[in-house]
């Protein structure tokens, strides 16, 4: 799900958020600053970095014995997040490149990474 807004896509396209939106669909894992982290399909994620991750599981990983949670549907804000990664080796830059393509709807891009 790319940004409504020609405000949302510019904004999108300038900064790594667009990598996190050409992620959607796929497998990811989302550390929180809270030392719990959440695993699931990513849904969507907007400019600011907010998400929703579908069929997620929730890991307490200080807590000993903790058992992880299954959730159908959880939704993640930015402030919370420390690190999200992809849970399958990725080529970075092509997906980069064709998400601003898109966001800017453009045919080829004109910034270089």
């Amino acid at each position: 799900m790319y940004p409504e807004t020609r405000g949302e896509r510019i904004a999108s396209s300038q900064s790594l958020v667009c990598f996190l939106q050409a992620l959607s669909g796929q497998n990811v894992v989302v550390e929180l600053k809270n030392e719990v982290a959440v695993e699931g399909i990513l849904a969507s994620c907007d400019c600011s970095m907010n998400m929703i991750l579908k069929d997620a599981t929730v890991y307490r990983r200080r807590i000993k014995g903790s058992t992880p949670v299954k959730i159908e549907e959880v939704g993640i804000q930015a402030r919370y997040v420390r690190f999200v990664h992809p849970t399958k080796k990725i080529d970075v830059l092509p997906l980069i490149r064709r998400s601003v393509n898109e966001l800017l709807g453009r045919k080829k891009a004109r910034r270089h990474f």
